[in-house]
C-alpha cells in the first residue's frame, strides 16, 4: 500500500470521514478527492504525506480551522513539496496559516475564512490565488501584486476596506487577471494599475470606490484591457466620447455609477438616479 503514487476519486460520490490512515501512504504525490461528500476535519495523518505535490480536496463538507482549535485542519508547511493545493467550497473556518513555500496554486474560496490575507505574502513561487467567498478584512496588500510569478488573483466576495497596488516598474510583472468584486473598498480607482504590462482583466465592480476614472485608463482599453467592469460603484465625471470607438470588443460595465457618459456607449448604459449621487457629479448622457 505505501507503494502507491496517485490517487484519483474525484465525483466518486464517496461520504463519510477521511481516514487517519491516508498518512500511511507516504509514497503519494497526487490526491484528489475533490467533488465528494466527505465530512468533519482532514486528519492530522495527512501531514506524513511529505512527497505530496498536489492536494485537491475541492467541493466537499469538510470542517475545522486551518490554524487552531477543536477539529483543526493539519498544520500543511510541513508537506515541503506541496505546489497545488485546491480546498475550496467546504466549510473550514479562521484565519490562514503558514503554507508550503513552493505553492503555486492556492485555491480557498468559498469557505469561512476570515482574518488578514497576509500569510500569501511569502509565496514567491505563487501563480494563482483564489480567496473569493469568504469573511477576509483589512487590506489587499500590495506585496501579493510584487510576487514575480503571480498571474492569477481572485479574493472577490470578502469584507476588504482597503486595495494597495504598487507602481510595478519591472517589466516581468506575469499580473494577468484582478477580481476585487464584492468588497467595501474605498477611495479613489488605483492607477497605478496601468504599469503592470500583462494585465488584461480587471474587475472592480460592488465596491465603494468614489472619485473620476483615471484618464490613464481609457488608452488601455484600446489595446491591453480586455475585460473592464467597474459597475456598482459612486464613480464621477465624464467618460470621454472616443470610448464609443476605443472600447470595441471590450468586456465589462461602468454601469450603476454617477458617470456622465457619451450617447451610444453601450458599457456606460443605466447610471445611478441623481439622488444616489448627492454631493457627488451627477450621472447621465453627454448630447
Amino acid at each position: 500500500m505505501s507503494r502507491i503514487m496517485e490517487i484519483d476519486l474525484e465525483g466518486d460520490e464517496l461520504e463519510g470521514f477521511l481516514t487517519p490512515s491516508i498518512g500511511n501512504l507516504t509514497e503519494l504525490v497526487s490526491l484528489n478527492l475533490g467533488r465528494n461528500k466527505f465530512r468533519g476535519p482532514v486528519p492530522e495523518t495527512i501531514t506524513n504525506l511529505k512527497k505530496l505535490t498536489s492536494l485537491q480536496l475541492c467541493e466537499n463538507y469538510f470542517s475545522g480551522s486551518l490554524i487552531n482549535g477543536i477539529g483543526k485542519t493539519p498544520q500543511l508547511n510541513g508537506l515541503w513539496q506541496l505546489s497545488s493545493f485546491d480546498l475550496s467550497n467546504n466549510q473550514i473556518y479562521g484565519n490562514l496559516p503558514q503554507f508550503p513555500l513552493k505553492i503555486r496554486t492556492l485555491s480557498l474560496g468559498h469557505n469561512l475564512l476570515s482574518g488578514h490575507i497576509t500569510p500569501v505574502n511569502k509565496l514567491r513561487h505563487l501563480r494563482t490565488l483564489d480567496l473569493s467567498d469568504n469573511r477576509f478584512s483589512g487590506g489587499i496588500n500590495k506585496r501579493i501584486f510584487m510576487l514575480p510569478d503571480i498571474s492569477h488573483v481572485n479574493v472577490s466576495a470578502n469584507r476588504f476596506t482597503t486595495l494597495e497596488v504598487v507602481e510595478f516598474s519591472d517589466k516581468g510583472s506575469q499580473l494577468h487577471m484582478l477580481d476585487v468584486h464584492g468588497n467595501r473598498l474605498r477611495g479613489h480607482l488605483p492607477v497605478n494599475l496601468i504599469t503592470y504590462p500583462n494585465l488584461t482583466e480587471i474587475n472592480l465592480r460592488h465596491n465603494l470606490f468614489s472619485g473620476e476614472i483615471p484618464a490613464e485608463f481609457w488608452p488601455r482599453l484600446a489595446f491591453l484591457w480586455r475585460s473592464l467592469n467597474l459597475e456598482y460603484n459612486y464613480l464621477e465625471g465624464s467618460v470621454p466620447k472616443e470610448v464609443n470607438r476605443t472600447s470595441e470588443g471590450v468586456q465589462g460595465s461602468f454601469a450603476h455609477n454617477c458617470l456622465t457618459c457619451p450617447k451610444g456607449l453601450q458599457l456606460c448604459h443605466g447610471q445611478r438616479p441623481a439622488s444616489d449621487c448627492v454631493g457627488r457629479n451627477r450621472g447621465g448622457d453627454l448630447s
